[in-house]
């Protein structure tokens, strides 16, 4: 497995994050900022999580599947739970932080206009 398309992935969801907090930053000010930011965080560090647990299902042992599974559950849970946390007691500019947090789709889009420049 070439884990380097995954990297460049991960990589462009950490450029997307810090160009929409430039951007934010720019039309919105500070607080606006540290929100997108702090959901750029957050995006990146799901990311992250995700392909880890998708590689070990995918790669892993057969008899490893199903608690990997269940912590692919946990997860997408401990990440809500987190979003939670940052908007409704931290008080992280919601705004933002959605803003920051779509660098996840944006960094998709990336990457997959970058495998279609490539296979041309």
């Amino acid at each position: 497995m070439d884990k380097a398309p995954i990297d460049r992935l991960t990589l462009n969801v950490a450029i997307a994050g810090a160009v929409l907090t430039v951007i934010v930053f720019a039309i919105g000010g500070l607080g606006p900022a540290v929100g997108s930011a702090v959901g750029a965080i957050v995006a990146v560090l799901n990311f992250m999580g995700l392909r880890w647990l998708v590689m070990r299902l995918v790669y892993g042992p057969q008899k490893s599947r199903g608690p990997t599974a269940m912590l692919l559950a946990m997860k997408m849970a401990l990440v809500l739970a987190v979003i939670w946390i940052l908007l409704a007691k931290v008080g992280v500019h919601p705004i933002g932080f959605a803003v920051g947090f779509s660098a996840l789709f944006i960094g998709f889009a990336m990457a997959g206009k970058n495998v279609l420049a490539e296979e041309r």
